[in-house]
């Protein structure tokens, strides 16, 4: 008969059931575990990387998948960092007429002529929040007309609602927690309402509120002004845009008690903008100059020479370097023009990379950009 110590069995015991334990850990439990664990830093603060996600491409989530590459040892100790700084959720909210066919029914007697609305997606193979309450038959086209061809029905992202879906609000959380910053793009849609329609401040006032109550309901960091797409009967009024910032500004200097210390970003997507720069307004007896107003810019006239992008921002508007920087667009861009506009970005002492369109299938491009930054190798995590 074979002895066995009576310690060993104890050990026995112990060592199979952290084995056990081990492999029945959860998903979850391996999340907490890796939060546990700290970030390998790769970059400092000289340079900051933004993307605009488009929810009808991809989740947005997705953004979040571009990491720096650990080795095997480093991935015991630590979690790779993330590469973008800021996301930007295009096509997030829309400026409407208050009356627009594009409504669901939907009224805000408060907001005044114009209302900030959020795009359904409905018919978004990608992405399909609310998709279950839209009657499909109930699809417009984006001047407003009822859609009438099955076959466009299924491709047109649908009509607009006051309150955002609850998907997109998760996405936006779940982005917030691992540490992105994330932008609210509020932008025209094709109808006679956009950055620059508002012609009084009281009808800024109204559109401020609208934006104050979205910031602090939906969680966003701040806003991206992006006019384009707009079809004016009234306007454009130079120094709109200037008038919403400046009430927004005020409106969330008076509440700071409600986001104690936290600083509100009111960025732009640069481009054809200089009366909108070059014209201050007069509010409150001062005049106001939208220079003054942005906390960042990125220039996105992708295809124009490097050159000619800036300088109206930095010589004649007199925005600093650490305001702004370039965007990129890989359906427009090669690799190699995105490339040397990192390197301008660098040399001219730049704060930002913008990315249009960010889509996870680029990643051997976002690659070459990186490697003008920094020496660790980036990669998707899938």
């Amino acid at each position: 008969m074979n002895y066995i110590p009576k310690i060993g069995l104890p050990l026995f015991i112990l060592a199979f059931g952290s084995t056990l334990m081990q492999a029945c850990k959860t998903e979850n439990d391996l999340k907490v575990e890796n939060e546990i664990k700290a970030t390998l830093k790769v970059k400092d603060s000289t340079y900051q990387h933004v993307g605009y996600v488009k929810v009808n491409t991809a989740r947005i989530t997705d953004i979040d998948k571009f990491r720096f590459e650990l080795s095997a040892e480093e991935s015991k100790r630590y979690v790779p960092e993330r590469f973008f700084d800021i996301a930007i959720v295009f096509e997030s909210a829309k400026i409407l007429p208050a009356k627009s066919p594009k409504l669901r029914g939907e009224t805000n007697p408060g907001a005044g002529d114009y209302v900030l609305a959020y795009k359904e997606w409905a018919a978004s193979q990608a992405f399909s929040p609310s998709a279950a309450s839209i009657n499909r038959a109930d699809l417009y086209t984006s001047d407003g007309k009822q859609i009438d061809d099955p076959m466009q029905r299924n491709n047109d992202p649908g009509r607009y609602s006051l309150s955002m879906n609850e998907e997109l609000k998760s996405d936006i959380l779940a982005l917030k927690k691992s540490g992105r910053m994330v932008l609210m793009d509020i932008m025209p849609d094709h109808e006679d309402a956009g950055w620059e329609s508002f012609n009084t401040q009281e009808q800024a006032k109204n559109f401020a509120l609208q934006i104050n109550d979205a910031i602090n309901k939906y969680g966003w960091d701040g806003i991206d002004i992006d006019e384009e797409y707009a079809a004016y009967h009234n306007g454009p009024y130079i120094g709109s845009i200037s008038r919403v910032l400046y009430e927004l500004k005020k409106i969330w200097e008076q509440e700071d008690s409600r986001h104690p210390g936290k600083k509100l970003i009111m960025a732009k997507a640069l481009y054809a903008d200089y009366g909108d720069f070059s014209a201050p307004v007069n509010i409150d007896g001062n005049d106001v100059r939208l220079a003054d107003l942005l906390t960042y810019g990125w220039e996105m006239s992708y295809g124009s020479p490097l050159s000619y992008r800036l300088p109206n921002y930095l010589n004649t508007f007199k925005m600093q370097k650490y305001q702004l920087g370039l965007g990129i667009d890989f359906n427009i861009n090669s690799t190699t023009s995105a490339v040397t506009t990192a390197k301008y970005v660098k040399n001219n002492n730049l704060k930002f990379m913008m990315y249009y369109d960010v889509k996870v299938g680029d990643s051997s491009k976002y690659q070459a950009v990186s490697d003008v930054f920094y020496t660790r190798r980036l990669q998707v995590v899938q």
